[in-house]
C-alpha cells in the first residue's frame, strides 16, 4: 500500500522465475497473489523471467499459466527471456530455439492481458549464462553477432 501511495501510476508487478508452466511454484504464486488481491493489496501484474532451456516449456501449460493469471485481473509481463542452448549449437537447434521464441511470443500475443515482451540482452557477446550455466548459446541474435 505504500508502494502505490508513493507512486500512484506506477506498475506493481510480482516477478519471478520458474514459474512459466503450471507447477508447484506457479501454483504457489497464485495462491500468493490471488490472496493479496482478494485483501486489495495493490498488485497489477506479474512477470515471467523465462531463463529456459530448449526443452524447458511445455507451451499448452504456459498458455493456460498466463491465462490464469490473466482471469485473476494481472497483466502479465515476459520479463528477461532467453532460450539456452548448449556449444556448439547445430543448425537445427537453433532453429527450434528461433521457434520457440516465436512461440512464445505468439503465446503472449492471444493473451489480452499480456503487455510485455522482453527478452534478456539482445545478442550473446555479454551473457550470463555461460557463467552460470555453461551455455552460451540464448539470446535470438547468438554466436556470430558483433553488438
Amino acid at each position: 500500500m505504500l508502494a502505490r501511495a508513493a507512486a500512484p501510476k506506477a506498475k506493481l508487478v510480482y516477478n519471478d522465475y520458474g514459474a512459466e508452466n503450471i507447477n508447484e511454484k506457479s501454483d504457489a504464486i497464485y495462491e500468493f497473489l490471488k490472496d493479496l488481491k482478494a485483501r486489495r493489496v495493490p498488485v497489477d501484474g506479474i512477470g515471467f523471467q523465462m531463463h529456459i532451456e530448449l526443452d524447458g516449456l511445455n507451451l499448452d501449460s504456459f498458455s493456460k499459466n498466463l491465462h490464469r493469471f490473466a482471469a485473476l485481473g494481472l497483466e502479465i509481463y515476459i520479463t528477461e527471456l532467453d532460450i539456452r542452448l548448449k556449444e556448439p549449437a547445430e543448425a537445427a537447434e537453433l532453429r527450434r530455439q528461433a521457434d520457440l521464441y516465436a512461440a512464445i511470443l505468439d503465446c503472449c500475443l492471444r493473451e489480452p492481458a499480456c503487455k510485455g515482451f522482453q527478452t534478456w540482452g539482445f545478442t550473446d557477446k555479454h551473457s550470463w549464462c555461460p557463467v552460470s550455466s555453461r551455455v552460451s548459446v540464448a539470446r535470438c541474435f547468438s554466436i556470430r553477432s558483433t553488438a
